[in-house]
Parts: structure tokens; sequence; C-alpha cells
């Protein structure tokens, strides 16, 4: 029984999946972006690794824990590599970038 529940619940995970990539393909000159940038008293080097950007509704517990979340208010991540990246560049985060 909880197999049968399972499989369903996979799959309207994966049709969600497919709906909101097929979206976000269509809508690529979205007008929402994030910037960020860090400042030279941080580090005076240019920086290479990548970027995570968490999106959530709540701050308990800390928006970087919940990735493992299931649930329909689960926080949503985005990544973006950066190379070289200098200080006081903004590096942007958009509809290009999948979650």
């Amino acid at each position: 029984m909880h197999l049968r529940r399972d499989r369903s619940i996979l799959f309207a995970v994966l049709l969600l999946t497919v709906f909101i990539v097929q979206t976000a393909r269509g809508q690529s000159s979205s007008k929402l972006r994030f910037q960020i940038s860090f400042p030279s008293v941080r580090s005076a080097a240019p920086l290479t690794g990548h970027i995570v950007l968490v999106l959530a509704t709540t701050d308990n517990p800390e928006p970087r824990f919940q990735s493992g979340y299931t649930a329909l208010d689960a926080a949503q991540m985005f990544g973006s590599d950066v190379n070289d990246w200098a200080p006081e560049t903004p590096a942007t985060i958009d509809a290009s970038v999948l979650g």
C-alpha cells in the first residue's frame, strides 16, 4: 500500500518538475533576478567556486538545512558556477538558472 502511494507522489513530483522546467524555458525573459557580490575586505583576490541561492518561506530551521524537505513549502535552491569572480562585481542568478 505504501509503495503505491510513494509511486504516486514520485510521479506527481516528476510531472511538476517537467512543468516547471518547461515554464522556465518559456519565460527566459523574466525580470526576476538576483545579483550577488562580495566586498573586497572579504577577499581582495578573485574567487572560483559555486554560488548557492536559497529561497525559503521560514528561517526555522535555517534555509540551507531545508534542502532535503519534500513538502510544498520546501526551500528552493539555485546554483551557479563562478570563475575568477572579482570583488564588488555582481554575479547574476535569473530565470536561466535551473533550481
